[in-house]
């Protein structure tokens, strides 16, 4: 992983921490440092494609979050959260 890679990473954890907190209320591919970094070419270059060989955070706790309808007022919501950032940070070295 590289120095963008990991900066990136640490950027999203930081957002996963707010939102799990219920600080932050936006979570989309618009508010994701990686999303940010490398939607726009199908996410190649993303350490979390890279880790799930899948785009779109596929393979992620995201999906289940997005599934308790990404509200963190609940307990899957805010446990979903939780997991990403867990997964997130699985992926620094």
């Amino acid at each position: 992983m590289n120095d963008k890679q990991i900066e990136k990473i640490k950027e999203s954890i930081d957002c996963w921490e707010k939102i799990a907190d219920g600080k932050e209320q936006k979570h989309g591919a618009d508010d994701c440092p990686c999303c940010i970094e490398w939607f726009e070419s199908d996410c190649e270059g993303c350490p979390i494609k890279e880790s799930t060989g899948k785009y779109l955070c596929s393979g992620t706790p995201y999906i289940e979050f997005i599934k308790n309808d990404m509200d963190v007022s609940t307990e899957g919501g805010r446990s979903a959260a939780r997991k990403m950032i867990e997964f997130l940070r699985s992926l620094l070295p």
